[in-house]
């Protein structure tokens, strides 16, 4: 029988793969195997946590930058707009650095995590309210 965490764990692996847009995991170890098989098209890459709020998350686990570390700056503030495929904040791995990108027009509302937070795959970074075409 499968123990409750571990399908808190499925779970969560099901919601990133529905974040990342993906349909298909597989894991193997020595112990166990595991095949997740999701229906195309299930879930939009970005999950809106408000009826006006896009959420931008993390493409990888890291440390996340709100400045660049040559600058004093942050990348944007709240309150701030972006347009799309504006650098909105850094993920850092060793001496890696990753843009977080803004997916369209939009309005920075708040940044969800602290400076220097180490970050996981899918973790929110920014709350946007999406600008209208």
């Amino acid at each position: 029988m499968t123990a409750p965490q571990e399908i808190a764990e499925l779970r969560q692996i099901v919601r990133w793969l529905r974040e990342a847009g993906l349909t298909r995991f597989e894991l193997r170890s020595a112990q166990r195997a595991i095949r997740l098989v999701l229906a195309a098209g299930s879930a939009p890459a970005q999950a809106m946590a408000e009826e006006d709020e896009l959420l931008v998350s993390a493409s990888m686990a890291g440390v996340f930058l709100a400045t660049h570390p040559g600058r004093s700056a942050a990348l944007v503030r709240p309150g701030e707009p972006v347009t799309a495929g504006a650098v909105i904040g850094l993920l850092r791995v060793g001496t890696l650095l990753t843009p977080v990108l803004a997916p369209r027009d939009a309005v920075l509302r708040r940044v969800l995590v602290a400076a220097g937070e180490t970050v996981g795959y899918g973790t929110p970074l920014f709350a946007l309210v999406p600008q209208s075409p």
